[in-house]
């Protein structure tokens, strides 16, 4: 991992005080004395500890599209609003876990919005009417390209990692979730081990990939895959474990930042490759929007969604698993 971000910068500083309100963007345009107060930005936020890198990104994407609207500037608060990736000490001279890895989208410093008051603050959900599929809008992509620049540490990381792996046209992509994902209430159901093997199996003997590149949490997954295909499985070192939820763990120093580093390196690698095989989430999402379209071949496995009852969704993929695929359960294959 590069080094420019992996320790904290300044930590013994104190950071001036953010004002906030506490209300919504609206009732904020107006002083205590009852004048309206033009606006200039739109502060994106996300609400909940529980989001993912990039449902929080999808977030983004869907309130930048609202901020142009409007015509204000965005502007990306994950510095005051609980996120996953937010640590405690600065990391690359700053606390808004948003600036860990892109540069911000404005050119004054976020203290100073909230100051002048001459904003309008997101409802911190994802936008109504905003697709839940954005590999399906490309003008997405253009929204990308302009507003999230990779700040240094995150390219260098990035760039090094791409060029060590030497991820080409040839190279498969492999998304496998599993873990905690076989288990969220409404969530969609993730391929199985055999599953991933037999599609991978495939396509590595139609003669267009040399290997694949393995994106997995889990462990258990990667060693599967590397005793399936001996010699053929790159990936990054990317934090991973057996059993445990790894946002819920602390394995290393700032660990929450890593992970959102890793996700995302991980994620434009994919997009990098010359096919790619993924369940449905958001990271195969947006590794399908940033490949624009390049993929020589893009199968996305789906398995049906988890029940919503949060109990019973707990054991509903364990069960599709066991049950023979002719009484409704998981196929070994999707070729």
């Amino acid at each position: 991992m590069n080094g420019g971000c992996d320790l904290p910068l300044n930590a013994g500083q104190k950071t001036g005080k953010i004002l906030k309100t506490g209300v919504t963007g609206e009732e904020h345009n107006r002083t205590k004395f009852g004048d309206k107060i033009v606006s200039e930005f739109y502060i994106i936020w996300r609400e909940g500890r529980g989001a993912g890198f990039f449902s929080i990104i999808s977030t983004i994407l869907g309130h930048i599209r609202i901020s142009e609207a409007k015509g204000l500037t965005p502007v990306v608060d994950m510095e005051n609003h609980p996120n996953a990736y937010i640590e405690k000490d600065e990391i690359c001279g700053t606390k808004n876990s948003f600036e860990y890895y892109f540069k911000p989208m404005q050119k004054v410093s976020l203290n100073e919005i909230y100051q002048e008051g001459k904003y309008e603050l997101s409802s911190g959900q994802y936008p109504n009417d905003f697709t839940m599929s954005i590999s399906t809008d490309p003008s997405l992509l253009d929204i990308w390209k302009k507003y999230f620049v990779l700040n240094e540490t995150t390219s260098v990381h990035i760039d090094t990692i791409q060029s060590s792996l030497k991820i080409d046209s040839r190279t498969l992509g492999v998304h496998f979730r599993g873990q905690e994902m076989r288990r969220a209430a409404l969530h969609p159901l993730p391929m199985t081990v055999k599953q991933a093997i037999a599609i991978s199996k495939g396509l590595l003997e139609s003669g267009n990939y040399d290997r694949i590149f393995l994106v997995t949490e889990g462990s258990n997954y990667l060693k599967k895959f590397k005793h399936a295909f001996p010699g053929k499985v790159i990936h990054t070192s990317a934090f991973r474990s057996f059993i445990w939820n790894s946002y819920k763990i602390r394995a290393r120093k700032h660990h929450r930042y890593k992970l959102g580093l890793e996700i995302l390196t991980d994620t434009i690698l994919l997009s990098k490759c010359g096919g790619l095989i993924s369940g449905s989430s958001n990271v195969s999402e947006m590794a399908i929007l940033l490949n624009n379209g390049e993929y020589a071949q893009n199968i996305q496995v789906r398995n049906g969604r988890n029940s919503k009852n949060r109990l019973f969704a707990k054991f509903y993929w364990y069960l599709m698993y066991l049950l023979p695929k002719k009484f409704g359960g998981l196929p070994k294959s999707n070729l």
